[in-house]
């Protein structure tokens, strides 16, 4: 797995989600694949230290860069760095010889390692070529957002041969990505993920236009659980919105303990697993299941329904995961897995970490076990992403 990684609206380079259609899949070009802010660069190393000059770099803290000409092949590649100022940044370069490093060397803020398996006009597919990911691809069509339904069908797909034939679908009906607000007025996003899994956060409104009070956000994620069952060829998740037309109140894993729709039937879920532990069949629906009472949209504690959480899952699902069940007949039956990089929900902004956090909005600290990246969800709930393997895994 490649070391996880957080991008944001507000960096240098990244790309705008807006109205325009064609803007989701930019944005997804963008960090799944291509990259952004690319730099001409110097690199010299001393003391199993590489120090790389870069004017103007514009990188931000406990974030990955990507070092591409480098002479020395052992410097190229995802870096975890450390900022030294708004011209230089260290990485370890542990065994590299000491002196400057010949190259036509730049650096970038990398993508996390996914492809486009096809494309066209404000649709993709997109792949993850690593080894150690499930086959399964992402679909994403742009082309039916509107003024009263700002949302994209994402949905997974088992093969895909063209744009337009694919293979299983899972689930067998549309899921909605929310694009935000419909205005051009540049949206508030966030990406955190690895080469296998990414979760998408985005803001319906700006600060500017909604005050400090905060609005809602939509929250998707696409990608591998890690498998509970060694023959579970078939554990990658799609997490959307349900209907296209409930604007910022869809699916979100980490403010809801459970994932399950308005009437709770199987077709109705918005998180499916590609297919049932079997591996054979259809998708199913699955509850997402934590040891963490959140907050509802209307900030009061809430829990699911007895059916769906128990002690017995409590005492399953260890402290900082977020285990997988899926369901038969909606009643919870296998675990079949973890989400990946899901630390822990907050309930306070102010006494966990201190910041002023906007809905969508994002803030970084370190732990003894590395770097924590918050997400601002519903009003005072706050997710916690792992950057560090250790965590992530």
């Amino acid at each position: 797995m490649s070391q996880p990684d957080l991008y944001t609206h507000d960096e240098p380079g990244a790309p705008t989600l807006n109205s325009t259609l064609g803007s989701l899949c930019e944005v997804l070009d963008t960090v799944l694949v291509n990259g952004f802010n690319v730099r001409a660069c110097s690199i010299t190393v001393a003391s199993g230290v590489a120090t790389v000059v870069a004017s103007s770099h514009g990188y931000q803290p406990h974030r990955v860069i990507g070092i591409q000409g480098a002479a020395v092949s052992a410097l190229n590649g995802r870096k975890v760095v450390t900022i030294v100022d708004s011209n230089t940044f260290t990485f370890d370069a542990t065994g590299v010889p000491d002196g400057a490093v010949g190259g036509s060397t730049t650096c970038r803020r990398p993508g996390l390692g996914w492809a486009i398996k096809f494309s066209a006009t404000n649709r993709r597919i997109y792949e993850r070529p690593g080894a150690a990911t499930t086959t399964m691809l992402l679909y994403v069509d742009e082309n039916g957002r509107s003024n009263t339904s700002n949302n994209a069908v994402v949905r997974g797909l088992e093969t895909a041969t063209s744009i337009d034939a694919h293979g299983k679908a899972f689930p067998s009906t549309d899921r909605y990505a929310f694009c935000g607000a419909w205005s051009s007025t540049a949206r508030v996003w966030s990406v955190v993920g690895d080469d296998s899994v990414f979760y998408m956060h985005t803001a319906d409104y700006t600060r500017a236009e909604y005050g400090s009070y905060g609005g809602p956000r939509g929250m998707w994620m696409f990608g591998d659980m890690r498998p509970a069952l060694s023959y579970d060829t078939h554990h990658c998740i799609v997490s959307a919105h349900v209907a296209p037309g409930a604007i910022g109140y869809g699916p979100s894993i980490t403010n809801s303990v459970t994932i399950t729709s308005s009437s709770g039937t199987h077709s109705n879920l918005s998180t499916n697993v590609c297919r049932a532990h079997s591996q054979i069949g259809d998708s199913v629906g699955a509850h997402v299941v934590t040891p963490y009472a959140a907050l509802n949209d209307s900030g009061v504690p809430s829990l699911p329904l007895p059916a769906d959480f128990n002690t017995s899952d409590i005492a399953i699902s260890a402290p900082g995961s977020a285990v997988v069940r899926t369901l038969v007949s909606d009643v919870p039956s296998v675990i079949r897995g973890r989400l990946p990089g899901l630390a822990t929900v907050l309930t306070s902004t102010v006494s966990s970490t201190g910041a002023n956090l906007f809905d969508g909005e994002t803030a970084t600290l370190m732990t003894p076990n590395g770097a924590l990246v918050l997400i601002r969800m519903h009003y005072t709930a706050v997710v916690a992403y792992s950057l560090s393997p250790y965590g992530w895994e």
